[in-house]
């Protein structure tokens, strides 16, 4: 009986224990950053203050940077969270698996936006160069406005296993860079295409978008790089095959 006294208080006195300890509160932590803005030529634009900010995962929280740019979101419970950040003048920003520590402010540094390009795309096509040269794929495509020696323009044209190939469903992606005229050509190797994970006699599909020349991106939740800036105009989708 003795025996049974002693091992019943002390699981008694680990129960209490254990209920305290759970119940001390956690202190909360921060999210901090710094909003810069551009146009897609890179020159700065007056839009990073009014930047609304949401942080979202075991809470969510939201809040607007200041004049300079600055945001700093406090009492946010310890875990992973997600950040979007908008303004109707620029591409939306989001940044993935943001860690939040107790009684430390996570600071994300300087984030940048940038305005949607004006550059649109069309009239995209491919050929293979003579057959000696074979490892070579030729793209070509025209936008307007034309691009100049002081504002050149900049196309992104994205390649996928489907017809439905866009700049959220892709599996490589490259840039026609300095457009200086209303037309642009961009030569790539087969051997690119195969890096990227096609294989040789697979269809490629590809379709372009007028991009900012700021050239940021941000990793989506599926891991998939997602490219700011760029006009929402699609160009037409083309289909090739690649050699064997």
């Amino acid at each position: 009986m003795y025996i049974l006294r002693i091992v019943l208080s002390a699981s008694v006195l680990l129960f209490f224990s254990c209920t305290r300890n759970d119940n001390i509160p956690v202190p909360p932590g921060g999210v901090k950053g710094i909003i810069t803005s551009f146009d897609e030529f890179g020159r700065e634009v007056p839009f990073k203050s009014s930047v609304d900010i949401e942080l979202n995962g075991i809470e969510n929280f939201t809040g607007r940077t200041d004049a300079e740019g600055r945001f700093d979101i406090q009492g946010v419970p310890p875990g992973t969270y997600w950040l979007q950040a908008t303004h109707p003048n620029l591409s939306m920003y989001r940044k993935f698996g943001i860690r939040v520590l107790s009684n430390n402010t996570t600071d994300m540094s300087t984030i940048r936006m940038v305005q949607p390009s004006t550059t649109i795309a069309s009239e995209i096509d491919m050929f293979f160069p003579p057959a000696e040269e074979f490892e070579i794929v030729t793209f070509t495509g025209t936008i307007r406005p034309a691009g100049t020696f002081l504002q050149r323009r900049e196309v992104r044209l994205f390649f996928g296993k489907t017809p439905n190939v866009s700049p959220t469903n892709y599996q490589a992606s490259v840039s026609a860079i300095n457009i200086q005229s209303d037309a642009f050509l961009l030569n790539l190797l087969v051997g690119d295409f195969i890096r990227r994970g096609f294989a040789r006699g697979e269809m490629v599909y590809a379709v372009g978008y007028g991009s900012s020349r700021v050239g940021e991106s941000y990793i989506n939740q599926n891991g998939v790089e997602i490219f700011t800036g760029l006009n929402p105009l699609a160009s037409n989708v083309i289909a090739f095959r690649l050699p064997r």
